[in-house]
């Protein structure tokens, strides 16, 4: 290696004299070092061509797409999984995907959709009409309230009240044959014929194509596949159910939660709980099967680990959170002049608007009747929201990666209104209200809350600490502890209300304000509304009415209707709207962003390659003990190790 090293003009023994120099450099001084090495060829071949590593942090909670409702899953499922119709590429106009056209009845009411003829699951079956109406009928059947159900289930006829049943985990026979044969009744979903399915909706919808392109409800499953993984019971007679027989009503499938079957350009072939999701890509795909063919998602927890991959070469792409980055970008361009200039060679960083939002989520109906009687009380809310400092927030936790929230309705959509009251950091009037709310009862000194946040997020954790220090300055009686879950308990416990305060996003399930208000506001659909116990039945009935309305200017008035109620009762502290951060090699090529994906960084997956050489290649120089690997690394820098 050393002679051919010589033949490009660069000697051997010179690369491994600087090598050794900046060895004993680093150790002299601490910390993590890279190198980045002249090139001894022309080019060098980027490590695993075919192979892409995600570094990110939390675990799926199901790779079932009538379960997961979560955005760890859900960049899993939107590679596996492919629905009806879906987003074109980087813009939110609706294109067809598994079906080929559609039509619309003149009164929006019937939806008819003509599937595409030669598509094969992964387990070799055809795709046709009876696999799109199972798979539909499976997410409404299942009914999880805390699943993506709803989503369906409040537009498709016969979805209402089979959602208002008592259908889940229902073990009584008689009842639930009598909620599913009336929810089948109603024919929401109908084979036309082989490669035809009619839905026909409770109400007009502008929102429903958006619903139909979110990756859990509307993502087409094998029926073969998972009722070969089925629990048998009443349910699976296909001479009752035709033409499959059902998956079990009400109820989770263990196997689906882990297993997975769909028509999408890849395929998960392993699931190492909170270390791994790998995917080998589908070479039989319908369309041109992807470039990588092998997709690993990898879980790690601390952002500083994930960049050490990142700039060794070790990681593709990795997660990189707002507090970190002034370790990817020079700090003055971007904070005068909003200009990203990256401090390592070989690094892309962009930033893109996102739809996501994130805040305090306050619970009314804890476990802790001290914390509950606090935690209804208004004054107490609004010291809450006064005393969170939002601007030093912005500025140096999210590092101008995000603006102030402003309601659950996000700049970019129908309905955001930029006149609503915003609550802003304020001790004087946080402590004026924390003291009527003593002086009501609500407290009394010596009132310990414990804010929680998901552990790998660094931007949360700091929210919480900045929560911390602004309660506990105001010395009014009121300790705060900050703990961190993993994201699976973290959703364990916030879907059994038990979190009193904690730190949540928003990520849209379908580009619409429904999507928000409803999850927010309505007491029976509302995932957040529901697991902090907030019910308000005129802002129920307000959320119906703005969903059905077809005249966009009324919907806009019922929307500042209702987000002026949610504000006032302070429920919620909107921290933020949130940029997203894309950060990769630059050997990566082919990525565009859509702010509806899950998986920001890998939901354009099947359009991505790596290019096979680069100009340099990082070299890690922290693992002092291996020096000689390094040394050799250093000569051949083909091969890329820590």
């Amino acid at each position: 290696m050393g002679e051919e090293s010589s033949k490009k003009g660069v000697s051997g023994k010179l690369v491994i004299a600087i090598l050794l120099i900046i060895i004993v450099i680093a150790a002299g001084v601490g910390g993590y070092y890279y190198y980045y090495l002249p090139s001894l060829k022309p080019k060098l071949n980027v490590p695993n061509p075919d192979t892409f590593v995600y570094q990110t942090f939390g675990d799926a909670d199901s790779l079932d797409p009538a379960w997961d409702y979560e955005t760890a899953g859900g960049e899993i499922l939107e590679l596996v999984y492919e629905r009806l119709v879906y987003y074109d590429k980087d813009k939110l106009t609706i294109v067809p995907e598994l079906a080929e056209s559609w039509e619309v009845s003149p009164d929006g009411l019937i939806y008819t959709f003509h599937i595409r003829k030669g598509i094969k699951f992964h387990d070799g079956t055809p795709l046709n009409a009876s696999a799109v109406k199972f798979s539909l009928d499976r997410v409404i059947l299942m009914n999880d309230p805390d699943g993506p159900a709803w989503i369906l289930a409040q537009i498709i006829k016969g979805g209402p009240e089979y959602m208002e049943a008592n259908s889940w985990q229902n073990e009584n026979e008689t009842e639930m044959k009598e909620y599913v044969k009336e929810y089948l009744a109603a024919e929401g979903i109908k084979v036309i014929d082989d490669y035809t399915v009619q839905i026909t909706l409770e109400y007009p919808s502008a929102a429903f194509l958006s619903m139909l392109c979110y990756g859990g409800p509307g993502a087409i499953v094998s029926p073969s596949f998972v009722l070969a993984n089925s629990e048998k019971g009443w349910w699976s007679d296909p001479a009752e159910f035709p033409p499959f027989g059902l998956d079990k009503p009400g109820f989770h499938n263990e196997y689906m939660n882990t297993h997975t079957c769909g028509t999408g350009p890849y395929k998960v072939v392993e699931w190492t709980p909170k270390t791994r999701i790998v995917l080998e890509a589908n070479e039989n795909y319908w369309r041109e099967p992807p470039k990588i063919k092998r997709v690993i998602f990898q879980q790690v927890s601390e952002a500083g680990t994930r960049l050490l991959a990142l700039f060794s070469g070790e990681a593709d792409s990795v997660v990189v959170p707002s507090s970190n980055l002034f370790d990817i970008i020079e700090k003055d361009p971007w904070l005068n002049e909003r200009k990203i200039v990256p401090l390592k060679k070989g690094i892309v960083v962009e930033v893109y608007d996102s739809l996501a939002i994130g805040g305090f989520e306050i619970n009314l109906n804890p476990p802790d009747s001290v914390l509950k009687r606090a935690l209804t009380n208004k004054n107490f809310r609004y010291g809450l929201s006064y005393i969170f400092d939002y601007d030093t927030y912005i500025n140096t936790v999210a590092y101008g990666l995000a603006e102030q929230g402003r309601g659950p309705i996000p700049k970019g959509l129908l309905g955001y209104d930029e006149t609503l009251f915003q609550f802003k950091y304020n001790p004087d009037k946080a402590k004026e209200h924390f003291l009527k709310a003593k002086a009501e009862g609500a407290y009394e000194d010596g009132l310990k809350i414990t804010l929680y946040y998901n552990a790998g997020n660094e931007a949360r954790r700091r929210a919480c600490l900045l929560f911390k220090d602004g309660i506990e300055s105001l010395n009014v009686g009121i300790s705060i502890e900050v703990q961190e879950l993993d994201w699976p308990t973290y959703l364990a416990k916030m879907r059994a209300q038990e979190l009193p305060i904690f730190f949540i996003g928003w990520q849209p399930d379908y580009a619409d304000p429904d999507n928000y208000v409803a999850t927010y506001a309505h007491s029976k659909m509302g995932v957040f509304a529901k697991r902090i116990g907030y019910a308000n039945e005129t802002i129920d009935a307000l959320v119906e009415q703005a969903a059905k309305e077809q005249d966009p200017d009324k919907r806009v008035e019922l929307y500042h209707e209702i987000q002026r109620e949610l504000i006032e009762e302070a429920v919620y502290i909107w921290v933020s709207q949130a940029k997203t951060l894309h950060v990769a090699r630059d050997w990566v090529k082919g990525y565009f962003y859509n702010p509806m994906w899950s998986g920001w960084d890998t939901g354009c997956m099947r359009f991505m390659w790596k290019e096979e050489t680069t100009e340099q290649i990082a070299v890690n120089i922290y693992g002092f003990a291996s020096s000689s690997l390094m040394v050799a690394t250093a000569l051949n820098p083909e091969i890329v190790k820590e």
